[in-house]
């Protein structure tokens, strides 16, 4: 089964199956392949794996936002969610509003935090602050050196 970890506060993760329409969103994403009720990682997966955070975290949410309308969600709200998380307060609780479907799923891929799963309340994880700037600070060098030739 397809599984999350999550932190009992006392440093010991804990085991809770994810829901079923992430479990799916992974199997058309092509990052796993289910067969006779055994899932295994697919040639996609492994790539997905050595992605960087930020780019794990776009990829799988590019992929959910094509299947909102399945999932009963409207894909406008769901990425306008997205972009209002990004500018939130690291530390501050919101409230979950009429998000509920949506904000359990990120609970579940790990972009906002809830001390339980029916608290009316989540708070926003770094991953999910930092979705819009990921990527975007260049770096420059200004070291200097020589060319031997």
């Amino acid at each position: 089964a397809v599984v999350s970890t999550q932190s009992t506060g006392e440093g010991n993760p804990s085991s809770e199956k994810v829901s079923p329409d992430i479990a799916n969103l992974l199997i058309q994403s092509d990052i796993i392949r289910a067969s006779e009720g055994e899932h295994a990682i697919t040639s996609t997966g492994f790539q997905f794996l050595l992605m960087d955070t930020p780019a794990q975290i776009w990829y799988f949410l590019l992929r959910y936002l094509d299947q909102c309308n399945a999932l009963g969600l409207n894909q406008t709200t769901c990425l306008a969610f997205i972009f209002q998380l990004s500018f939130s307060t690291l530390g501050r609780a919101y409230p979950i509003g009429s998000h509920g479907t949506f904000v359990q799923h990120l609970r579940q891929i790990g972009l906002v935090y809830q001390r339980r799963h029916t608290a009316p309340w989540f708070y926003p994880t770094r991953h999910a602050i930092e979705l819009i700037s990921a990527g975007t600070e260049k770096t420059v060098s200004t070291k200097e050196g020589y060319i031997i030739v």
